[in-house]
């Protein structure tokens, strides 16, 4: 099996540096977002800011707590992670690892569930362009019962061994959870005790994973979508009003494809007739 590496990160990591990382080999990194209905990890919007930057793929996990509502916990990872440029988002994750004491398999598993679903409902999901996971251990899920849906996402499965794996190996079908198809796991997180300063992190440790690589889709043709948020805009030949030539008009409501901005995030390149052209985006709504 071919593997690649990825890290997961949080505010516990303390800074990034994304050029270290990705020469220490690794292809993937995942940034925790938010937990319960409320928080926000510190550092979510500064790593995926500078992941996105930098053009590297990157995933957003949600720590989840049965013990808040689910779809209101959905409803926030969501809005903190559409704050961001989905183009290169490869994976939205609910971490699962907290349950309640006395409370039922059943309704531990409806709580997860309405999470999952709702997630679904308010992302922009594309199998090999941004899937949902889950991300759990045979013991943390197992308060969740087996339950058959398990299996409508992929997962990510933490289990440590005593010893580093081999490049190519991978997850023992033993560490599976219960009802979870061994052929949806598609990263392993082997150790929490990955060197921090090795991988481009402010902290002592962090964590690596193995990957599967032909898990890791590529990236879309187009950066976002803009709907236009003023009765017309002008469509130039370059980015700025100065010296340049109107090559079309773009009206209220019309949806248009961002190619690439410029430095500044002033202005989009989209195709036009009769070619590409540059849009003002200050006068525009992401979508």
């Amino acid at each position: 099996m071919n593997t690649v590496k990825a890290c997961d990160i949080s505010h516990w990591q303390v800074s990034l540096n994304v050029a270290t990382m990705w020469g220490a080999g690794i292809e993937l990194c995942v940034v925790k977002a938010t937990q319960n209905s409320g928080w926000v990890d510190k550092q979510f919007h500064t790593f995926a800011g500078q992941l996105i930057d930098a053009g590297k793929p990157w995933g957003a996990y949600h720590f989840f707590d049965p013990n808040y509502d689910p779809v209101a916990q959905a409803d926030h990872f969501v809005r903190q992670v559409k704050r961001h440029d989905l183009s290169l988002l490869r994976y939205a994750v609910i971490d699962v690892e907290r349950s309640i004491s006395g409370n039922s398999t059943t309704w531990h598993a409806h709580q997860l569930k309405l999470c999952f679903r709702r997630v679904a409902e308010l992302l922009p999901l594309k199998v090999d362009v941004l899937e949902l996971a889950g991300y759990s251990s045979k013991s943390k899920l197992m308060p969740y019962g087996t339950q058959s849906w398990y299996n409508n996402y992929q997962w990510w499965i933490a289990y440590y061994p005593w010893s580093p794996p081999a490049a190519g190996t991978w997850l023992p079908a033993n560490r599976v959870p219960a009802g979870v198809d061994p052929g949806n796991v598609f990263m392993w997180q082997w150790t929490d005790k990955g060197t921090g300063w090795r991988h481009g992190v402010g902290s002592n440790h962090v964590d690596v994973n193995y990957l599967q690589s032909q898990e890791l889709p590529p990236p879309p043709t187009f950066l976002y979508e803009v709907i236009i948020n003023t009765p017309s805009l002008r469509i130039r030949n370059r980015p700025t009003t100065a010296g340049s030539l109107t090559i079309g008009q773009a009206f209220g409501g019309h949806r248009w494809t961002v190619l690439e901005h410029d430095e500044a995030g002033l202005w989009g390149r989209v195709v036009s007739k009769p070619g590409s052209g540059w849009l003002y985006l200050p006068l525009t709504r992401n979508i």
